[in-house]
């Protein structure tokens, strides 16, 4: 699906964002332009409404965004790709380098987790330094993936923390819904409130399908993106 360009009707001051910038001073609330880099879980699926229904929207509201691009392309990842859409490497030069983002956020691989930490690890680290050369320098946000399953243990505990390695080593804030945790650009952790999906409540809000988010866990979803990226702006 091509990538979708919404105006959010905002009213937001424009800032202007350099690779020295803080987080914590233009994440949420923000402006400019707000590019989503992800899977079928931020395109947004019929379990939970289509693309209309993604969390991103909620989000984006709630934190003053006001140009948003969803450039979520089910079945890729930083290194798979689909039928016909390529992975995120290569879509940080074809997709998001053309929005002029200010800010982007890099939303999980799932579809990945056939490859080895390590080599999901490094297309991640690839996919940020491009995303990083681009004229207007926007500040990046890694978000994990979320265990269906509600049982967070392997291999999302293995891929998470080689992803926090890189995101740290490139000064990223890295968001990990398999454990809660959301690490600042320095790798320290900044809060923890749980992992996202349990076995308690992942029928609540993960779909039929048995993977992607309900409804109602793309409401979830949304303000839980929202808690993390507000305690990067505190």
């Amino acid at each position: 699906m091509e990538s979708t360009l919404v105006a959010l009707a905002v009213l937001a001051s424009s800032i202007v964002f350099s690779p020295s910038a803080s987080a914590a001073l233009a994440l949420c609330p923000g402006s400019g332009n707000v590019t989503f880099l992800g899977d079928s879980f931020t395109q947004g699926t019929r379990q939970g409404g289509g693309q209309a229904g993604s969390w991103i929207w909620q989000l984006s509201q709630r934190c003053g965004y006001q140009n948003v691009v969803n450039d979520g392309r089910g079945s890729t990842g930083a290194i798979v790709t689909s039928g016909t859409s390529a992975n995120y490497v290569t879509r940080a030069t074809t997709d998001v380098a053309p929005t002029s983002p200010n800010i982007v956020f890099i939303t999980g691989y799932y579809n990945d987790r056939g490859h080895t930490p390590a080599d999901i690890a490094a297309a991640f680290g690839t996919t940020i330094d491009i995303i990083e050369q681009i004229p207007t320098h926007p500040l990046i946000v890694v978000t994990g993936t979320y265990d269906p399953k509600g049982l967070n243990g392997s291999p999302y505990r293995q891929i998470d923390s080689n992803l926090l390695e890189v995101c740290t080593q490139r000064g990223v804030p890295f968001i990990e819904p398999s454990t809660g945790n959301v690490y600042d650009a320095a790798g320290r952790l900044v809060t923890s409130a749980g992992p996202w999906i349990t076995q308690d409540n992942n029928a609540l809000y993960v779909g039929a399908d048995g993977v992607h988010q309900s409804t109602d866990g793309q409401a979830y979803m949304a303000n839980r993106m929202f808690d993390a990226v507000r305690s990067l702006s505190s």
